[in-house]
């Protein structure tokens, strides 16, 4: 993976499968207390840094709705 798109997908897996895996893991990590608490911290320190996180957090949540073009947003929010 680049980032982007699955560059190796392994024998028996799919890309769905990896890219619902790989979505998994960052919403569990990003979402944790002690890094939305880091966040917050920083963002109460530095706050210049708010006008670049809000442009990241908005551009993700454009992506995490777009999950699949066909889907809704109340099914891409359900899950």
């Amino acid at each position: 993976m680049n980032a982007m798109n699955w560059v190796f997908v392994p024998h028996g897996l799919t890309a769905e499968v990896l890219e619902r895996a790989f979505r998994r893991a960052y919403r569990t990590f990003y979402t944790r207390p002690d890094v939305l608490w880091g966040l917050a911290k920083t963002l109460a320190g530095e706050p210049r840094f708010l006008r670049p996180v809000a442009r990241y957090v908005r551009v993700g949540v454009r992506d995490w709705l777009a999950v699949d073009p066909g889907r809704s947003a109340e099914a891409a929010l359900a899950s």
